[in-house]
């Protein structure tokens, strides 16, 4: 930047401090940088949120915090474009220190001097995790209904309130945010009282001026909801006081909200045809545990023609009143009850629900409260035949089972590993040699818990080159202490160990004993070195006694060469 630059972003953040306490505690994640993407301003939810003192992170740049390379590919451009003057809008998510993975949305807005040049940018994020949360599920339950708060920011108003006779009587707008423009459609309020923008809005909203004016006299921040007739709309806001004698005021409109709500239930009627057409059985039972419904999956599975068959009797005595070898399951004993007893949900997948022919199934089944004013009435059970699953299970168990026999019956030690170097498994071989008695006592250990941890290192750096580089590595010659004082060595292959969407999750190896051939190798070089060195004539014949070798020696002391005599 430029010295005229310099001189005037420093004067204009200075400014920055008169507005600092309104922006402390907004629930909003507020920044301001500069054009070296350096932090001057946060707030104290910024702070929270990154588990870091103000001090930490004012005068640090922006890829201190997030990474330089977080900051290079997805932050800068953003930052960028909001320099350039343009207002950035996006919403993404993103990973704190104190607040884990987070969804928020995002504004940057040029931040202006008087003069009107472009000296930083103004960040401000709200934390949507939870409507993103709320969006998602209700995507999965009903398809085609979208959420009406996808991009709903906070609205805020810092107000000075008037007084009559000691009593609120009115308040003027000091400033705004583009936020409260939107949610209210009130402009070029600053300056100005609010009952000349919303004319009887004392008459209309009395409770609002008992709010404010309470909020300003005690110093204890409040939250509520008002409708304000006048816009027709609803607010829920929050109110503290900064001074004596100011407000601030932060609000959603939340009409979209309460007309949503007037919607599902409307709804109702379609949200139950839904429940209808479900692959799963589900029925409700109350407290007492007779069934209030069932649904026509439930009904099939179970062998029913009519509703009337099952709504109204006790369920557990119906269909869940004995184990899956015919001894009684009494109703005191019964998990699914627990729902509403505890007031928790409830899976289990290791009962049978029994059928009107008298024969039974394996079933899994969920059990969850129900709950009508804030009291638990029953409660709802969703369940699966898994007969097949189980059939399905067997199956694999005993192929799991040939597995493992395979393993423990090669002359091999096998063993598997995760990035962290921790065994995952291994096979019996293994385990004797580790010292252990069961494969199972290798989980959670790695190769600085066994005698060859002198060697650990030189393990751990092959297992890193192959989860690395994803490509296996065959015939590592590599050395071990067994324990027994001498140093044994070992022919490794490994392989990368990826799960079911090919990533590389650790490292899978298998390895022999080869001592006793690099021994024999060994000694083969040292006869071949004699061979060569002595200073005697050494002639080699094989059977049919035809030379197959001389060395030096023999061609110095007889003249011919080697070639000669072959």
């Amino acid at each position: 930047m430029s010295d005229p630059q310099t001189s005037a972003a420093l004067q204009h953040l200075e400014r920055l401090a008169l507005n600092e306490r309104i922006v402390a505690t907004l629930p909003d994640h507020v920044s301001i940088f500069d054009l070296d993407y350096v932090y001057r301003l946060v707030n104290d939810t910024y702070c929270r949120m990154h588990g870091k003192p103000r001090e930490a992170i004012e005068g640090h740049s922006i890829a201190e915090l997030f990474g330089h390379e977080v900051f290079e590919k997805t932050m800068k451009p953003m930052a960028d474009r909001c320099l350039a003057g343009e207002v950035v809008r996006y919403e993404d998510w993103f990973s704190f220190h104190n607040g884990g993975r987070r969804y928020l949305s995002v504004i940057l807005n040029p931040y202006r001097i008087e003069e009107g040049a472009i000296v930083g940018g103004i960040v401000s994020a709200r934390d949507l995790t939870e409507q993103r949360l709320y969006q998602d599920a209700l995507r999965v339950s009903e398809a085609n209904y979208h959420s009406l708060f996808d991009n709903m920011l906070h609205g805020y108003a810092y107000c000075r309130m008037e007084y009559q006779h000691g009593a609120p009587v009115d308040f003027i707008y000091l400033l705004v945010n583009r936020a409260f423009e939107v949610q209210t459609g009130l402009k070029d309020v600053i300056g100005r009282k609010v009952s000349d923008l919303i004319p009887g809005i004392r008459e209309n909203a009395p409770e609002l001026f008992e709010n404010y004016g309470r909020v300003v006299k005690t110093g204890t921040a409040e939250q509520f909801e008002t409708y304000l007739a006048p816009l027709d709309k609803w607010f829920s806001v929050s109110v503290y006081t900064p001074a004596s004698e100011h407000f601030i005021a932060i609000f959603d409109n939340i009409t979209d909200q309460k007309k949503s709500r007037q919607k599902l239930l409307e709804h109702q009627e379609h949200t139950l045809l839904l429940l209808d057409s479900m692959a799963e059985g589900m029925y409700g039972l109350d407290v007492e545990g007779f069934c209030t419904f069932v649904n026509p999956a439930a009904l099939r599975v179970l062998g029913y023609a009519r509703t009337e068959d099952l709504v109204g009797r006790h369920i557990h005595e119906v269909i869940h009143h004995s184990h899956a070898d015919g001894s009684p399951y009494h109703s005191g004993d019964c998990r699914a009850y627990r729902a509403y007893l505890d007031n928790q949900c409830i899976h289990v997948d290791n009962e049978v629900f029994w059928r009107r022919d008298g024969t039974c199934f394996p079933v899994e089944y969920w059990s969850y409260p129900m709950l009508a004013g804030g009291k638990t009435v029953g409660s709802v059970v969703t369940f699966l035949d898994i007969t097949q699953r189980r059939a399905t299970q067997e199956q694999l168990f005993s192929a799991t089972n040939m597995l493992k026999l395979v393993l423990d019956t090669v002359p091999h030690y096998v063993f598997w590993k995760d990035r962290q170097f921790r065994y995952l498994g291994a096979n019996r071989a293994f385990a004797r040699l580790a010292g252990l008695a069961d494969p199972r006592e290798v989980i959670g250990k790695d190769d600085y818990d066994f005698v060859w941890r002198p060697f650990a290192h030189l393990y751990q750096a092959d297992d890193t080159k192959v989860m690395e580089s994803g490509e296996p590595k065959h015939n590592i010659i590599e050395p071990m202490d067994m324990g027994d004082g001498a140093t044994h060595w070992l022919e490794t292959s490994k392989e990368p160990l990826r799960d079911a969407q090919g990533q590389v999750i650790g490292v899978l190896g298998l390895f022999k004993d080869v001592t006793a051939r690099i021994q024999a190798e060994e000694k083969l070089r040292q006869a071949a070195k004699v061979f060569e060195s002595t200073t005697e004539g050494v002639m080699i014949t094989d059977a049919e006694r035809r030379i197959v070798a001389v060395n030096q020696a023999f061609s110095d002391i007889t003249g011919y060469s080697e070639r000669e005599i072959l």
